[in-house]
């Protein structure tokens, strides 16, 4: 494997969730290092983004740090890679417990975040089978580091230089080749979706087009009154002040940096005449929602001045370097797209009820942010649905129905971007009755849609269940049985009720799980006797299972 490439893909991933946190990612490569590798690329990209994810997961504020050095001998490389981050730490201990299968580490400050204590021990089996083992030094309330040394076979010596300017060069992750570079271009998106703006940003990282973020429209005149901007991608549903009073407010300022700079009407509302209408108030053209990826970079080509926009160069099958034009590549383009309606990683998605999956890589042609923003759109589901219902119980009110209508409507552009198709359809439905004060029709769609919604919630938590469930043993669920008796026969109450939900999160048998709810129910009326028999019995079921 590549070095260089594999280290962009985990920064990619990492990156994208450390800005969610605003948090610093710092990466430092050594620049010696053999560019050419042999090795399980796979487990170790599965230990380090493991590591990062964590150390993201786990700081507040401050920063994640990767550091990668090594140590050539012979034809080999010892490659230490170090994690730092300035987060909560851990009690020195509780640091032997990180590596016991799923141990919660103290649990009531880190009772919020997901995946408490869940793959050390993993990461450190697959350490072991490496010939190598985890260190970890960490300090309560002023952060951790987590160290490992691996020893990778060199296949190419070539050092691998400056990472950071090496690795703009690598395209490979994207399923689309980009058609442009324009790394002098400015350009503002303003969207109070963070889901649109995260995958607007994404979409355009390897044209390396500086990009800022904006949540609204009084974000956006404070910002051009500072900093020019070539190019104002601008939402035209958004609260208190939309796109178009944004855009009229821009064009009477005084303090405007960005006179010049061309407007673009972002809307789900691509309805005949809508292209038209936006023309009509002023804006320089109109692209829909959700983006499709080359829909985007032909209008900043387009949009651009011409000396700000490079031509990709291509590489032919016989090696020679070919220019080619934008349409040239947009049109390779798009067949490469058809035919990655059948890529193989679209293969290994979960089937989820309610989610087209082709439909969904129209928009976020990669696995990564796809699956990331799936589960970010579930985990919003809750929240979405109490909103909604606070303006369905104020429907009489004009105010309420605006609201509801301009909510629907990043829910219709964001539903789709993931693949949810009907209840995009239905957000859509929605939009346009409130829009029309039409409360009986509102409320109609709303039952139906407050129906799927929390019907794909608990499918999204199912899924995501699965996918942690296949690293889940039954000697696991052995080993998590046993701590629980062991908390039992203590009589510790608050360490039983841990251990338990522990065990719960489990892919278990049914009946073991149905078990789970009796038990839990004598731990609280404090009858550990008869809650010891079932476990017991749990344990003699688990044992039967494994021998047949």
């Amino acid at each position: 494997y590549e070095l260089s490439s594999f280290l962009h893909d985990i920064v990619n991933m990492i990156s994208f969730r450390a800005r969610e946190k605003k948090l610093d990612f710092f990466v430092e490569v050594s620049p010696e290092l053999p560019v050419g590798l042999y090795g399980d690329d796979i487990r170790l990209r599965q230990i380090l983004v493991n590591l990062l994810t964590n150390a993201v997961k786990y700081t507040q504020n401050g920063s994640v740090t990767l550091c990668v050095n090594g140590e050539v001998n012979d034809d080999s490389v010892f490659l230490e890679f170090v994690v730092k981050d300035t987060g909560m730490g851990i009690k020195k201990e509780n640091i032997d417990r990180l590596f016991s299968k799923f141990q919660r580490i103290d649990e009531i400050q880190n009772r919020k975040i997901e995946g408490t204590g869940l793959g050390m021990s993993i990461i450190r089996q697959l350490l072991q089978m490496m010939k190598s083992e985890l260190h970890v030094e960490s300090e309560y309330g002023e952060g951790s580091l987590f160290s490992f040394v691996v020893e990778q076979k060199i296949v190419k010596e070539e050092p691998i230089g400056d990472f950071n300017r090496r690795i703009q060069t690598v395209a490979d992750q994207y399923n689309y080749a980009i058609s442009f570079l324009a790394p002098e271009a400015r350009i503002l998106v303003v969207d109070d979706n963070a889901l649109n703006r995260k995958v607007f940003t994404n979409l355009l990282k390897q044209t390396k087009v500086q990009i800022t973020e904006a949540d609204g429209g009084q974000a956006c005149l404070d910002l051009i009154a500072k900093e020019h901007f070539d190019l104002i991608f601008l939402d035209h549903m958004m609260p208190e002040i939309d796109g178009i009073e944004t855009f009229r407010r821009m064009k009477v300022m005084e303090e405007n940096l960005c006179r010049n700079a061309k407007i673009i009407a972002l809307t789900a509302n691509a309805v005949v005449g809508a292209r038209e209408e936006y023309l009509d108030i002023g804006f320089d053209a109109f692209l829909s929602k959700p983006i499709i990826p080359e829909s985007l970079e032909k209008l900043i080509y387009k949009m651009l001045p011409e000396d700000m926009v490079q031509i990709v160069e291509q590489i032919s099958d016989d090696g020679e370097h070919v220019y080619m034009s934008v349409e040239e590549v947009q049109e390779e383009n798009s067949e490469r797209i058809l035919q990655q309606m059948d890529m193989e990683w679209m293969k290994e998605l979960p089937e989820i009820p309610g989610i087209n999956w082709s439909y969904a890589a129209m928009y976020l042609p990669e696995q990564e942010v796809l699956m990331y923003s799936l589960q970010e759109f579930g985990e919003d589901i809750h929240d979405l649905i109490e909103g909604y219902d606070q303006l369905i119980e104020r429907l009489h009110q004009e105010d309420a129905r605006n609201e509801l209508a301009r909510k629907m409507h990043g829910l219709k552009s964001s539903a789709a971007m993931v693949g949810a198709v009907l209840i995009s359809e239905l957000a859509k439905k929605i939009e346009q009755t409130a829009q029309e004060a039409n409360e009986q029709q509102v409320l109609k769609y709303y039952r139906i849609l407050k129906e799927e919604l929390t019907v794909m919630e608990q499918q999204l938590k199912i899924a995501i269940k699965r996918q942690n469930a296949k690293t889940v043993t039954i000697e696991d669920m052995e080993q998590q049985i046993q701590t629980l008796m062991m908390c039992m026969q203590k009589g510790e109450a608050e360490s039983t009720k841990d251990e338990l939900e522990t065990l719960s999160d489990m892919p278990l048998p049914e009946n073991l799980f149905s078990a789970c709810k009796m038990l839990k129910g004598m731990i609280e009326r404090g009858d550990f006797e008869n809650g010891m028999a079932v476990v017991n019995a749990m344990k003699t079921k688990l044992e039967k299972g494994k021998d047949s």
